[in-house]
């Protein structure tokens, strides 16, 4: 046991001495050490092109020395055990956590995958077969019954075998209220406008194939895929409009066809497409921008719009008038942009993703991984099917004799898990119990699909894991958590000790004013009116009568009888050096000018003229606010510097780019 002991310790004193070579003590702070890479991480991060001579290195190491001050104090004054400060790192914890909690590899092939949908269409067909539960999905999800795969198989069969046409199979069989008139067709789509399973087998089904049964949370559906083509970017059109719905009259249709044909020949003559838009396009939420909407791709707005909208092949073309389920249309190109580049669009689909079911893919992934490196054993298959059985049994949990039928389940051991070699060998053993009360729990009246609920409590319970040995296992994910963490600290302590101590603390603040109020000084100014026109004559005369007495209003009155515009006056006390229309000119009480400022004609009138003085306290409380705290913070860091002692290795600091 002594030997045993003793291996121990040397291999800590090994470890720890091979860490100090690899990673020195910059400093220490209240005797604790900060090793060199902390520094370098921090230095870098806040300067993309850093410099490591002596200077730059004093400079940062001087601020460095502040953040640590500050994080300490914070640390001793024990604010990270406050709720609030938990509940804070933790939603971060949450957030930084998540790159580290998917399959990197599945993520990229799906945003590739993604990206190749978004530049490609398909156009397909589909046959519905409802799941009889689809209306209760939300709450109860179940698969379809064994009837409707049977069902979607038979129609499979007819059309794969010649015995009717997939169109045709469509109006007979389809329960999509849209087939008796679409036959079907859904029109070209891409990337996130179909629900997932759909979209996957449509883009892995060829041309002219009709795909095996694809379950989504509708039902059972069949895909016939009639095409597929690059995707025609996004444009931007105008269109004048005249309406014509489908249940309108002949005699209406007639009259609308003739009202379009007419602005269509308007236009062939040269009359400008906005204006015939205000005057004549019925569309009210466009028609006074002249026929102006919004920019759309593929999918967007009525097929035959966007037909004749991507046939238009140069900015200004306009069509003739095409008809939708809606009426008459004539159609004007603005602009039009292609799909952006993979490297422009990766982040936004990488965020559409995970928030997309498509992400399960890589969640699935991930666990089946972690089952791998966790050496993961499920025990389950003895016991779940005859709790499913039991749990099933009665019409709602509230007619379960739980003491007699499921808690005998209890000890049943659901799976285990392990870390295996070196000092963190660990193994786990997870027992039904836990699952059976979180079953209990979740739910009162509604049944639960029991293997789908316990499916999804060993995937968490594995993602919990490894989210808790994420700081083990990846010395960026810790050090990027600490930064947080001390970043949390310093601003809240530093929030407390200089920003809202420096707003709040009334007597300070004054106290600090009257100190320092000769820092804050007006320079010269002037007590002015400013009298501007464009025409000289203008002023000439508003000069008279501001010479013979007249004031501001009297000039106004007179010199804009003709035009409000004729002649502006600005009145107001400026610093002479500050505005344009008064610095550099010799100037007196009583009327000046007339000046020409920019082809404008000014003169001024002098009211009085004001020696510097120090502002008054409301006139500049933002600076002297800044200023208070600029000296809170001083005093702050002096005091932590004579509560804290530090030592600094200068050697380790100026060593700091020996291997950049």
């Amino acid at each position: 046991m002594m030997k045993k002991s003793l291996f121990l310790a040397f291999a800590v004193f090994v470890s720890l001495s091979l860490k100090s070579q690899k990673d020195p003590v910059l400093m220490t702070v209240d005797g604790n050490d900060v090793h060199q890479s902390e520094f370098i991480a921090i230095y870098t991060k806040n300067n993309p092109n850093p410099k490591y001579d002596k200077a730059s290195l004093d400079e940062y190491m001087d601020l460095f020395i502040k953040y640590k001050l500050k994080v300490t104090e914070a640390e001793n004054l024990k604010m990270d055990t406050i709720s609030k400060f938990q509940r804070e790192l933790a939603g971060y914890r949450e957030q930084l956590s998540e790159p580290y909690l998917t399959d990197k590899e599945v993520n990229e092939q799906l945003v590739r995958d993604a990206y190749f949908r978004t530049t490609n269409q398909i156009k397909a067909s589909h046959i519905l077969i409802q799941d009889v539960n689809a209306k209760e999905a939300s709450r109860n999800p179940k698969p379809a019954g064994q009837a409707e795969l049977d069902k979607i198989n038979s129609i499979r069969d007819e059309i794969v075998s010649g015995r009717i046409s997939f169109e045709d199979a469509a109006v007979k069989y389809s329960q999509d209220p849209s087939a008796k008139t679409g036959k079907g067709s859904l029109g070209y789509f891409g990337a996130f406008q179909m629900v997932y399973p759909f979209e996957e087998a449509a883009f892995n089904t060829k041309v002219g194939e009709v795909s095996e049964p694809v379950k989504t949370r509708f039902g059972y559906h069949l895909i016939k895929v009639d095409d597929q083509r690059k995707t025609r970017g996004q444009i931007l059109t105008a269109h004048i409009y005249i309406k014509a719905p489908e249940n309108t009259s002949e005699k209406e249709v007639a009259q609308a066809k003739r009202k379009i044909d007419e602005i269509y020949q308007r236009l062939q003559k040269g009359e400008d497409f906005s204006d015939l838009a205000k005057k004549y396009s019925e569309d009210k939420t466009s028609s006074s921008n002249g026929g102006k909407l919004n920019w759309f791709s593929e999918g967007k707005l009525l097929p035959k719009f966007e037909e004749a909208a991507f046939a238009l092949e140069n900015n200004g073309d306009y069509s003739k008038p095409v008809r939708s389920s809606y009426g008459f249309h004539i159609i004007k190109r603005l602009d039009y942009k292609p799909v952006p580049p993979f490297e422009q669009m990766e982040g936004e689909l990488t965020r559409k993703i995970a928030k997309d079911a498509r992400s399960n893919k890589s969640k699935a992934s991930f666990i089946n991984k972690l089952k791998k490196e966790y050496h993961f054993k499920d025990y389950s298959h003895k016991w779940i099917v005859d709790l499913t059985n039991e749990y099933l049994k009665p019409d709602s949990l509230e007619d379960v004799d739980f003491s007699g039928r499921i808690e005998k389940y209890y000890d049943n051991l659901a799976f285990k898990y392990s870390i295996k070699g070196g000092w963190l060998a660990k193994k786990t053993k997870v027992y039904a119990g836990d699952f059976i009360d979180l079953l209990i729990n979740k739910t009162k009246n509604v049944k639960l699909n029991v293997q789908e609920e316990y499916d999804a409590w060993v995937a968490r319970t594995l993602m919990d894991f490894e989210r808790s040995r994420l700081e083990v296992k990846y010395p960026e994910y810790k050090a990027l958590m600490k930064e947080y963490k001390d970043g949390i600290l310093l601003f809240e302590l530093t929030d407390q000790k200089v920003w809202k101590k420096a707003s709040r603390d009334t007597t300070g603040l004054k106290a600090f004013y009257e100190a320092n109020k000769n820092d804050y000084m007006w320079s010269k100014r002037a007590d002015v009116e400013i009298y501007t026109s464009n025409e000289e004559d203008i002023i000439k005369k508003a000069m008279s009568m501001a010479n013979s007495g007249k004031n501001g209003n009297e000039i106004l009155k007179e010199s804009n009888q003709t035009s409000e515009l004729n002649l502006n006056l600005d009145s107001d006390i400026y610093e002479i050096e500050e505005k344009e229309e008064l610095k550099d000119k010799k100037l007196k009480v009583g009327v000046n000018g007339p000046y020409k400022l920019d082809n404008k004609f000014y003169f001024i009138k002098v009211h009085r003229l004001i020696d510097p003085e120090p502002k008054k306290l409301e006139d500049t409380r933002g600076m002297v606010i800044s200023d208070y705290q600029n000296q809170l913070e001083k005093e702050w860091i002096k005091e932590l510097k004579e509560k804290y002692p530090i030592t600094i290795n200068e050697k380790v600091l100026y060593s700091v780019g020996d291997n950049k």
